[in-house]
């Protein structure tokens, strides 16, 4: 019998959901940054890769606190992507998917995600309706943070010893077809290579033994 494990989760947050009152974060603050020479070392990327993302209509958050960039967050406006999964999508212009959040290590544990989540929502619900974020099936750090700040799971995708990728809708149904990641994630799962499928299995082969 194939087993299966959770590949990634996604959530979503819509203009008007409750935003849960968190943990009061003294000195926290965020912004968009646009300077290419502080968000290249913050990342521990090249100006060059940090203007690419630019140039597909992302924008970057940076959290500070007492003035201290503690921390980052993308927001895409056209485009969504798994880029190690090679999987791209188009944003309706409602739409705004969240990715690519880190908290440097030595602020980790204070509530800097959840906080800074929270603040981007208030700032981009102004001009976008559906806001989508996800995390790997492991990631319970990520996960924590994700539903800490509001967001609602609708969407676990599982990966089978077999090399089978299934989409598994959760909670509000409306809701969670109305992902734009799911026709081309279909697509992309159909199409993949036998051999990519089971580059795909050896990777996780750790966690499918962990549940024999």
């Amino acid at each position: 019998m194939s087993k299966q494990i959770v590949l990634g989760c996604s959530y979503h947050w819509w203009r008007g959901d409750i935003l849960p009152k968190l943990a009061p974060l003294a000195g926290f603050a965020s912004q968009i940054v646009t300077d290419t020479s502080i968000l290249a070392p913050l990342h521990n990327l090249t100006e060059a890769s940090i203007q690419s993302r630019f140039n597909e209509g992302a924008h970057c958050y940076v959290a500070f606190l007492d003035d201290t960039p503690v921390g980052y967050g993308w927001v895409g406006t056209k485009v969504g992507h798994i880029r190690q999964g090679g999987l791209v999508w188009s944003l309706g212009k409602l739409d705004r998917v969240l990715w690519d959040f880190e908290t440097l290590p030595a602020f980790r544990g204070r509530g800097v995600y959840p906080h800074l989540l929270q603040a981007i929502l208030r700032a981009e619900s102004v001009s976008a309706e559906r806001f989508w974020i996800g995390h790997q099936g492991q990631n319970t750090a990520s996960k924590r943070g994700i539903v800490k700040a509001g967001f609602s799971l609708n969407n676990i995708t599982l990966l089978t010893s077999g090399g089978q990728i299934v989409q598994e809708s959760q909670g509000d149904p409306v809701r969670a077809l109305a992902d734009p990641m799911l026709p081309a994630a279909k697509a992309h799962n159909e199409n993949m290579p036998e051999v990519v499928r089971q580059q795909l299995v050896n990777q996780f082969s750790h966690l499918f033994q962990q549940g024999e």
